[in-house]
């Protein structure tokens, strides 16, 4: 076995750095191009013409589309279909598609809590969280599973399983949770 030294300080912060660099660059990267594409579907209906309204919007149709599946979650608004969508690209971006489709501004820390005061009850926001944070994880998650598996199925069957499972745990907080709460 080779001598086991004390690292050196230097080593460890340069190293803690490029790394740090590293994650900031490429979640910042997914973060910043998911939310121009969140805007994009925002701010443009079917036909791509310009709209102001969020509700005539194409993501507003993808949403409303598949909003009644959450529906016995406690939270069946397309605004927040939308956002667990939009998770799969990175779970970071839950919170940054919330903020853009409540039209919330850079200081927008206090707005986006009052919104979401507006979009859930206490129990809907923690099946939520439960969901969220249960659901099959992000692309980048996904493609590190996809190489350790070698198998396109054994992948498929890692988001199904995991996403079926937050499906039922947040069915059953929210089911509980409104029963404890009557």
């Amino acid at each position: 076995l080779p001598d086991y030294r004390t690292p050196m300080i230097k080593n460890v912060l340069r190293q803690v750095f490029n790394r740090s660099k590293t994650f900031v660059t490429k979640a910042g990267t997914i973060i910043f191009a998911g939310s121009v594409l969140i805007w994009f579907l925002q701010s443009f209906t079917p036909g791509f013409k310009l709209t102001e309204l969020p509700g005539e919007s194409m993501l507003s149709y993808i949403g409303t589309f598949i909003a009644p599946i959450f529906k016995p979650l406690g939270f069946a608004d397309w605004k927040t279909s939308v956002a667990f969508l939009t998770g799969f690209v990175a779970k970071e971006m839950v919170v940054a598609t919330l903020a853009v489709l409540n039209d919330i501004s850079e200081s927008g820390g206090f707005e986006l809590l009052d919104s979401i005061r507006h979009t859930f009850t206490p129990i809907s926001a923690l099946s939520f969280m439960v969901f969220i944070a249960l659901a099959s994880p992000c692309i980048g998650a996904l493609a590190a599973a996809k190489r350790e598996l070698n198998s396109w199925k054994w992948m498929g069957f890692s988001i199904l399983y995991q996403t079926g499972l937050a499906y039922i745990m947040s069915m059953i907080v929210y089911n509980l949770g409104s029963y404890i709460m009557r």
